[in-house]
């Protein structure tokens, strides 16, 4: 077998060195020796599977299709949809405001902070996010503290205590202005200060009443380690506090909120057979999904317009016409102001016929 893919290897070399170094396909196969090949004395060796990255090229069809396992089940060459609605409960009609397409390794977090930046640009008004677990991290929640918006996630990732130790959430954290941990205090009570420790991001608790620790019943699950010299102590880093203040701040009661995002989801999915897209390409993939997510939400207003605000289904489907173009024009005008320039009246018919027919026609919109 060996043997068989050092032969490749030598074809492979031999293909790249018969091409034109500025042409796409010298690109692609010098791309493939880089991924899956390595030189040793001559020799075109094939990389051990760990030494490949999950970006690696899995189709010269889509050279930007990536490689993913998630939850034990492999998705080789594919891409991430992520979308955003709103969830309001006071809304009368809720509707997708943002649609991503990306990589399938790119992280949740990542995906969040664009979406949220380029609804901010749009002038969307964003107060609260409600998500699932994998979009939280530092990077987020930093995000989130800039633009003074309350992140409410209904889980959150990564392991958590033994059974059999508590949790930094059981312990009461108290920063000050800067965001600096100051002071703590047990479950059963006892306050602590904090203190910088020896390294960078590392904090020092002590406690002042060793006998209080000493007869506590929950000693033996405490982090506190009692020191003959120094009395109780506690070593802790700075993201065990974050991520304990942030499981604080969990909200589980919010997950009905999310659950017609998961519905929403299935919907742009609906006809894809094994969600297989009848595209390739990222650009063809974010054409696809955008177009289908627009024929959801001009749906959603005209079924709001019929069983609501009383409409005839013919009335409604031209107020809600009306609506999403008169939405287009806003925002054609709004890039006016940033030296784009603007198409005229044909072109914004045009756009929105060619939208709405791929939209009537695409699988995905069946069920809705």
């Amino acid at each position: 077998m060996d043997a068989h893919f050092r032969a490749l290897g030598e074809l492979l070399v031999a293909l790249r060195d018969a091409l034109e170094a500025d042409s796409v396909a010298y690109t692609l196969v010098e791309r493939v020796l880089k991924e899956q090949y390595k030189e040793e004395a001559g020799i075109w060796v094939l990389r051990p599977v760990r030494e490949v990255s999950a970006d690696s090229l899995q189709s010269p069809h889509d050279v930007e299709a990536t490689f993913r396992v998630k939850n034990g089940h492999a998705y080789p060459g594919g891409y991430v949809v992520n979308v955003s609605e709103t969830c309001d409960a006071e809304n009368a009609l809720q509707l997708i405001t943002d649609i991503q397409v990306a990589p399938n390794v790119t992280d949740d977090g990542e995906l969040l902070r664009q979406s949220v930046d380029k609804q901010l640009e749009r002038g969307l008004e964003v107060k609260n996010i409600v998500t699932d677990g994998g979009y939280n991290g530092p990077d987020t929640e930093e995000f989130c503290k800039k633009n003074d918006i309350t992140h409410r996630p209904t889980n959150i990732r990564g392991g958590k205590s033994a059974k059999d130790r508590l949790g930094w959430e059981m312990y009461q954290w108290q920063l000050n202005k800067e965001g600096i941990p100051v002071a703590v205090v047990c479950p059963r009570g006892q306050k602590g200060q904090i203190r910088p420790g020896r390294k960078e991001e590392r904090w020092l608790v002590r406690f002042a009443d060793a006998s209080t620790c000493q007869t506590c019943p929950l000693l033996d699950q405490c982090r506190v380690v009692l020191q003959k010299q120094n009395g109780p102590a506690m070593r802790v880093t700075t993201r065990s506090i974050q991520v304990a203040l942030l499981r604080q701040r969990l909200c589980p009661e919010d997950r009905s909120l999310r659950s017609p995002v998961e519905a929403t989801v299935r919907s742009l999915k609906w006809g894809l057979r094994k969600d297989k897209l009848p595209v390739r390409g990222q650009v063809a993939a974010v054409m696809y999904f955008t177009t289908v997510a627009l024929m959801v939400n001009l749906r959603r207003i005209h079924a709001y317009l019929v069983e609501s605000e009383g409409f005839s289904d013919t009335t409604a489907a031209f107020v809600t016409l009306f609506y999403w173009l008169l939405a287009k024009i806003r925002l054609l005008q709004r890039r006016q102001t940033n030296s784009v320039a603007i198409p005229g009246p044909r072109a914004y018919f045009r756009f929105f016929f060619e939208s709405v027919a791929l939209s009537l026609f695409s699988p995905a919109t069946e069920m809705l």
